[in-house]
């Protein structure tokens, strides 16, 4: 297992991200309730080590995580109940964002 080191928030300007709107036949498809979400963040985290999660997660506060964005702003994005929606906006907004990447290049 890697060790991973939690950054403070990063230093850019902060941009909070909202999800595309759904449609009714649209389903999360990174939602895997199967999996235990601990699992899943960890897994997150070595896929896309460039996002930054706060030092640490206080009981009754969102789930939040920074993620990097080519114009050197970062999404906020955030979850107020738990971590396993978080993970589902992170990685829409982490395709988002790479969707971005691949049209400017």
């Amino acid at each position: 297992m890697t060790q991973h080191t939690e950054s403070p928030a990063p230093p850019r300007r902060i941009i909070r991200w909202q999800p595309p709107a759904a449609t009714e036949n649209d389903a999360l498809e990174c939602r895997a309730v199967w999996r235990d979400n601990v699992v899943r963040r960890q897994d997150f985290e070595v896929a896309h080590p460039d996002v930054i999660w706060p030092p640490r997660h206080e009981p009754g506060a969102p789930w939040v995580a920074y993620v990097p964005m080519p114009d050197d702003t970062f999404l906020e994005v955030a979850d107020a109940t738990e971590l396993g929606r978080l993970l589902d906006k992170l990685a829409i907004a982490v395709a988002c964002r790479d969707a971005q990447r691949q049209r400017a290049a």
